[in-house]
């Protein structure tokens, strides 16, 4: 027992010293940590840890999962208990709707409650191997290769794409001659493609309100504004 409850007080410090673990509500007793900055991934396998203060560890028949959808807040229903599942040390939960998720835990006579929040899976978009963050230049003749925007997943162990809705593309001349086309889809449409042939060095060219829906989302995403000068 001693060992367990040192084991868990180690935990507790990594976790005062801003690793993400999510605590239960008013308590020390339970510690939940999934894998994705302690949020639960939409239509997908996450798979979370549970440690608890007790000797044993956390079993499958301690734990129970209630979902809380908008329409749930919105109607005061009652939430929806969703199906976990134990593959080694990590328990397994795949939410169809985003919201929160309580996990229940069970230590004696106590339930203990953690919540936490459910999100759509996220794309980077970027231009080839241009992105935000990342690159603020590109050269002038690899610009005029480029066919469009993608979005990719860049979480959750797999690598997959989500479809590009839209996006506006804004051209910033050296002589002040600004232009602006909206683009629909991916691939550069050719109102957008005479906007690209334009390019001159130190133009700034701006994508700029790019929407996208990765899988399982079920309203459009927005990403952030991609803005890159040309050299």
């Amino acid at each position: 027992m001693k060992k367990i409850v040192s084991v868990l007080g180690l935990i507790l410090g990594v976790m005062i010293f801003g690793k993400s673990f999510v605590h239960a509500q008013n308590t020390t007793k339970v510690l939940v940590h999934t894998e994705e900055c302690d949020q639960l991934v939409l239509g997908i396998n996450n798979y979370v840890t549970i440690v608890a203060q007790q000797e044993e560890p956390v079993a499958l028949a301690q734990v129970n999962a209630f979902l809380f959808t908008p329409n749930q807040y919105n109607y005061n229903l009652d939430p929806i208990e969703l199906d976990i599942e134990k593959e080694g040390d990590l328990f397994k939960i795949r939410p169809d709707s985003i919201g929160t998720v309580d996990f229940k835990i069970k230590i004696g006579n106590i339930v203990e409650t953690t919540r936490v929040y459910v999100k759509p899976l996220e794309a980077v978009c970027r231009l080839s191997n241009f992105y935000v963050n990342r690159q603020d230049t590109i050269p002038l003749a690899t610009f005029k290769e480029q066919e469009g925007i993608i979005a990719n997943v860049t979480c959750c162990g797999f690598d997959a794409k989500c479809l590009v809705l839209e996006y506006e593309v804004l051209r910033f001349g050296r002589r002040g001659r600004n232009q602006k086309v909206k683009n629909v889809g991916a691939r550069f449409e050719e109102a957008t493609q005479k906007l690209i042939e334009k390019a001159k060095i130190k133009d700034i060219y701006m994508f700029r309100n790019i929407y996208y829906r990765c899988p399982s989302a079920i309203e459009k995403q927005h990403h952030t504004d991609l803005i890159f000068e040309i050299k």
